[in-house]
């Protein structure tokens, strides 16, 4: 669901352990709030976790297998780290409909800081079970 999921270039991701059509895209990615949007962005975050069924029902068009949201503070800065694990073709958040979807795209747009470019962590070693990586490779 971050709004920065589906710009990706796939040469900017590793695909590790099954065929490219099926690998599935690992991202952390780490943005900055925007100074005084903390008690907004800790609203956001709530409001994601307050709203499950619907927050699973926009994984499904984005082909989102996992989402977690992480944050943490440094140098008295907060910042929003997301964990995604999502197979390749999935939708874009940013053409979705759904009302969850709109909530989030307005709590980005208020919190993320546009002038502190995104922290790619790269993956280096992915791996699951072996049935999570039989229900990827469905």
């Amino acid at each position: 669901m971050s709004s920065d999921a589906s710009d990706r270039e796939p040469e900017q991701n590793s695909q590790l352990g099954a065929e490219q059509e099926t690998a599935p895209v690992v991202e952390m990615v780490r943005f900055r709030v925007i100074a005084g949007q903390e008690a907004t962005a800790r609203e956001w975050l709530a409001y994601l976790g307050d709203h499950p069924a619907q927050f699973r029902e926009t994984m499904i068009p984005e082909r989102m297998q996992v989402e977690t949201i992480l944050s943490d503070e440094q140098e008295g800065r907060l910042h929003l780290t997301w964990f995604s694990v999502q197979l390749p073709g999935g939708a874009s958040v940013q053409n979705s409909e759904h009302e969850l979807d709109r909530v989030h795209l307005d709590y980005w747009g208020r919190c993320i800081d546009p002038d502190w470019g995104p922290q790619r962590l790269t993956p280096e070693v992915f791996m699951t079970s072996a049935p999570v990586q039989g229900a990827f490779e469905q």
